[in-house]
């Protein structure tokens, strides 16, 4: 798959996750910021929720996910919870989201 240059050198910078809540990158910060950055993304805010995510910003990643109503937003919202870690919180979470693709 083909991405845009700017998520192109975003996911470059990608760190693999902590088993904890981690330190938000920041660098990455103002390309996180950039709200163009997923145009014409399947499920936009999803990505946004899951790059959050991925570069430590677990308040950020938080507000998008708790905002999606959709098992998407459950999905993300788990992974948050499971990475803070709030096991009990993320079990409800993913048992929400039953099948995701």
């Amino acid at each position: 798959m083909t991405y845009p240059l700017t998520l192109s050198a975003l996911l470059a910078q990608m760190p693999l996750a902590p088993l904890g809540p981690g330190t938000p990158i920041l660098s990455a910060r103002v390309a996180l910021e950039n709200t163009a950055l997923l145009v014409g993304a399947a499920n936009p805010d999803a990505c946004r929720a899951g790059l959050w995510l991925a570069f430590g910003y677990l308040d950020e990643s938080h507000a998008i996910s708790q905002s999606i109503d959709s098992t998407s937003g459950s999905y993300w919202h788990g992974i948050l919870h499971r990475r803070e870690p709030d096991y009990e919180n993320a079990k409800y979470w993913f048992r929400r989201v039953r099948a995701h693709p």
